[in-house]
């Protein structure tokens, strides 16, 4: 679903036309759509605009507000990382190769859920609680899991995805799954390799974090409890992730990514390549055209020419003057005229 998301956002930042393109068109349907679109329609009164370029504007301001949400919480959470009393913890030799290269480790007084923050500047942030080792060594594999994974890209991803798309209800759904997903990821690649006692110790280390969480609704970050949403309902589905298995990938999985990787760029060079499009069925007796119109181009627009060479283009918008070089050069772009009697 990211994929395909993103394939739709490529599409409108880089709109290109291939020579070998091939149009799909729907003249049936896109004609009774297109009239309506292209509707004129008057905003308080004085400034005509069509029904398109409402849709256009109403899409541009629900992205800002969504963009500006995202902005405002994540400057919130850098402000929240910054006030909090922090310490960095060192590491035993055991534990410093879970972590990935880079990432640093705090502890901090004023938060009651271990969380993973940063793209570039990777961190981890854990509670100012008595954990034990076997404790805190199970936080530090799930939050290095999250930082190893990329889940911290993939949330800004999705962030993104939500700010071009936040009037598709799906876009939202897919967000949600996408947190359960890297949750219980997670927690099969840190029990990775444990026997059932260990993954039992791992299971009644989310239960400790859970009763010390102190109903928070929210958790900055990717935390151990997720996204602090349905925070019930997630547990037991991880629970029964663990419970199920933890054994190591098999070679499938490579398959799988490769085969996941080759769909997407199926998909990607189909969609610059296949096009859907309208297409208005164009003929001489649906118009209306002026005794003296000269030159008519398209089905709602034309030239009307005057004496000294130059023209008039009447389209359903207004008129605008053209000057005779403008008629000329329309005339050789290649655009479809129709001659008149007059």
């Amino acid at each position: 679903m990211i994929i395909l998301y993103g394939i739709v956002i490529l599409q409108f930042l880089f709109p290109v036309d291939t020579y070998w393109q091939w149009h799909i068109r729907f003249p049936m349907l896109m004609n009774p759509i297109r009239e309506f679109l292209i509707k004129q329609i008057e905003v308080f009164g004085r400034y005509p605009v069509t029904v398109w370029q409402l849709v256009l504007l109403v899409w541009e301001i629900g992205s800002i507000i969504q963009l500006i949400r995202c902005v405002k919480k994540r400057i919130e959470m850098q402000r929240l990382i910054s006030y909090l009393p922090s310490e960095q913890i060192q590491l035993p030799d055991h534990l410093v190769s879970l972590i990935p290269d880079h990432a640093k480790v705090y502890r901090c007084s004023g938060i009651t859920v271990p969380f993973s923050t940063g793209v570039l500047k990777k961190r981890i942030l854990i509670p100012d609680r008595n954990y034990t080792d076997t404790e805190f060594e199970n936080i530090l594999r799930h939050e290095a899991a999250h930082l190893r994974s990329g889940d911290t890209l993939i949330a800004l991803i999705t962030d993104v995805m939500c700010m071009l798309h936040w009037w598709n209800p799906c876009v939202y759904l897919l967000k949600r799954d996408m947190e359960r997903c890297m949750e219980i990821r997670c927690d099969r690649r840190a029990v990775r390799g444990m026997d059932r006692n260990q993954v039992a110790c791992y299971m009644e280390t989310l239960l400790k974090v859970f009763k010390d969480r102190h109903l928070q609704n929210y958790q900055a970050g990717l935390g151990l409890l997720g996204s602090g949403k349905n925070m019930r309902e997630e547990m037991r589905e991880r629970f029964d992730a663990l419970q199920s298995g933890t054994k190591a990938p098999k070679r499938g999985a490579f398959l799988r990514t490769a085969l996941s990787v080759a769909i997407a760029l199926m998909l990607m060079v189909l969609s610059y390549n296949v096009v859907c499009m309208p297409y208005y069925e164009f003929t001489e007796d649906k118009l209306d055209i002026p005794a003296d119109a000269y030159y008519v181009v398209g089905a709602e627009a034309y030239i009307v020419v005057n004496e000294d060479g130059s023209g008039t283009l009447c389209t359903p918008q207004g008129d605008v003057e053209i000057p005779q070089e403008e008629v000329e050069s329309l005339e050789a772009d290649g655009i479809k005229i129709i001659r008149t009697d007059g």
